[in-house]
């Protein structure tokens, strides 16, 4: 399991350059409820989930992700 703490905060960097859940949560692979649900601490993400938003996070605007 990720760092509940660092998805939070890759999420909350990702709001402020203008991306909407739901695009973050398409670019990761994940469906923009959980996203909320990470967002809200409800939930944690598993490790593969968060090396796809960290690299979504590293380069926003490849518009895709390495899968």
């Amino acid at each position: 399991m990720a760092k509940l703490a660092e998805v939070q905060k890759i999420i909350k960097s990702l709001r402020k350059q203008g991306f909407t859940r739901y695009r973050i949560a398409k670019e990761s692979g994940v469906d923009w409820k959980t996203l909320v649900n990470w967002e809200n601490g409800a939930s944690v993400p598993r490790i593969e989930k968060y090396r796809s938003l960290s690299r979504f996070n590293d380069n926003p605007d490849k518009g895709y992700l390495e899968k």
